[in-house]
């Protein structure tokens, strides 16, 4: 069974997701594909 990851609105519920098993997180649903663009570094 998949879960959706919940919303954190602070960094203590980002910390107390960390501490669990987030093993059941972990499916395809919950992540998308991200481009990344850079600016050329200036010489």
């Amino acid at each position: 069974m998949k879960k959706i990851l919940p919303k954190m609105r602070n960094d203590e519920d980002a910390e107390s997701l960390l501490k669990q098993d987030l093993s059941e997180y972990l499916h395809k649903d919950n992540f998308k594909p991200v481009t990344f663009r850079f600016k050329p570094q200036a010489k």
